[in-house]
């Protein structure tokens, strides 16, 4: 992570090296007078991790920018789930003891339906000779349901000084170290954000599916669909939150909570929504969220000229990837945190063709938005319209099938149907309501 400050043109960029080093997309802060300073991060890749920083010194005024200063004293934690509904935070500390999840533990939920788990429940540890039977030091060795037996006992009992030289090293090797301590490998944590008036920390997990960077948790969280029942739940990641059981979130316990699972809602547990991604709160303190659904399954079809229909097969079972389709568009929604409402998803936009909404911000009344990439791997709009029939289940859970009938490409923002001067562009928009006429209504 790297400081900048846009007001100031003489000031030189800083990397926090204390934050970590894996695959950040954002932070979130607690910044309190008299209380230490807390960052909440995610990694953004399949078996990725939870973050914690707490700085060893105090904030005094949460505006002042020599906070900066407290990025370089601190810890680094990273979150270890249980399935109890409570949680820990482990420090990634030279004296920190290894103790990796077992993948058999980590892959239980796909074992117990299928016998098997996707890639073998792989996890990533730092290779180093005379472990495993590695002969050389360097990169990531797999650990996996096959060879877990014969793995596993030369990473346990040990500390992260058994594998790294300083703590430097501990913080650039973070995904793994994290693995080695017994972090949970998560949905692919995008976006985390502190709820103003809770403080309890919002978490965007995008996608259960696993992947060769690593396999989340099947105790935690849906990473397939484990029956051939229509209506079984959907691996399209969730919502979730964390309850830190300190009030000042530098604590090392908390509990954890499935505010929303990913899914279509006739599923058992399914929220309506898939692959939500940038969060950001009202202040009401509703939860706003986008999509990130792959433009591939947009609508039922992939990318290309040849607008070639997935297949959508509710009896499947496993990786359901293609699912996203009956979803359309990604689109933004909503979710009030309190009253009678409170956990109810209410859509509010629905995006371009191929398109992904990124970065809700608040400005006063106004929402900034971004729209990145309408059109993506798709020919420019020419009129060409695709057609299908696009399995769905209804809330009842049931099976039915929609006419889908969609443009194959998109000219946004241009409002000129088969306007063909034009190419689709990105660009950040502003939504706002109209309170004059006293409708409700957006511009």
């Amino acid at each position: 992570m790297v400081e900048v400050d846009p007001q100031d043109l003489n000031f030189r960029a800083r990397k926090h090296s204390w934050l970590g080093r894996f695959r950040h997309e954002n932070v979130a802060f607690r910044a309190e007078s008299g209380r230490k300073l807390v960052v909440y991060m995610g990694d953004d890749r399949r078996g990725g991790h939870t973050w914690k920083f707490v700085s060893n010194g105090t904030v005094t005024n949460p505006a002042d920018k020599s906070n900066s200063r407290l990025f370089e004293d601190g810890v680094l934690y990273v979150a270890q789930y249980n399935r109890n509904g409570t949680g820990r935070w482990i420090p990634l500390l030279l004296n920190t003891p290894t103790n990796p999840v077992r993948p058999t533990r980590v892959g239980e939920a796909e074992l117990a339906s299928f016998g098997k788990a996707q890639r073998d429940a792989a996890t990533r540890l730092p290779r180093r000779a005379g472990i495993a039977g590695q002969t050389q030091d360097g990169g990531s060795f797999v650990m996996d349901t096959a060879n877990e037996a014969t793995a596993l006992p030369g990473y346990r009992n040990k500390t992260l000084a058994n594998f790294y030289t300083s703590q430097g090293a501990v913080l650039v090797d973070a995904f793994l170290a994290a693995n080695l301590v017994g972090g949970t490998p998560t949905a692919r944590p995008e976006d985390l954000e502190v709820h103003p008036r809770t403080n309890e920390v919002f978490i965007a997990y995008t996608d259960g599916a696993p992947g060769s960077d690593g396999y989340p948790d099947s105790r935690i969280f849906n990473v397939a669909k484990y029956t051939a029942a229509v209506n079984s739940g959907q691996q399209s990641g969730g919502l979730y939150k964390i309850i830190e059981d300190s009030p000042d979130g530098a604590g090392l316990t908390f509990r954890w909570q499935r505010l929303a699972q990913g899914g279509e809602a006739g599923t058992r547990d399914g929220a309506g929504f898939a692959n939500v991604d940038n969060l950001a709160f009202d202040s009401q303190g509703n939860v706003w969220g986008v999509t990130d659904m792959s433009t591939s399954t947009h609508n039922g079809f992939d990318v290309g000229a040849a607008g070639k229909q997935n297949t959508i097969d509710h009896s499947k079972t496993g990786n359901v990837s293609d699912f996203t389709g009956v979803f359309g568009n990604n689109w933004l929604f909503y979710i009030p945190t309190s009253g009678p409402n409170a956990g109810t998803v209410v859509p509010f936009s629905y995006g371009p063709n191929r398109c992904e909404m990124t970065g809700p911000t608040f400005v006063g009344d106004t929402m900034l938005l971004a729209v990145q990439h309408p059109g993506e791997d798709c020919p420019i709009d020419d009129g060409t319209v695709l057609r299908r029939s696009i399995e769905m289940l209804d809330l009842n859970g049931a099976v039915f099938n929609q006419t889908r009938t969609v443009s194959r490409g998109s000219l946004w923002p241009s409002n000129t149907e088969n306007d063909r001067r034009r190419s689709p562009m990105p660009a950040v928009i502003g939504i706002r309501r109209v309170r004059s006429n006293g409708t409700g209504q957006f511009v």
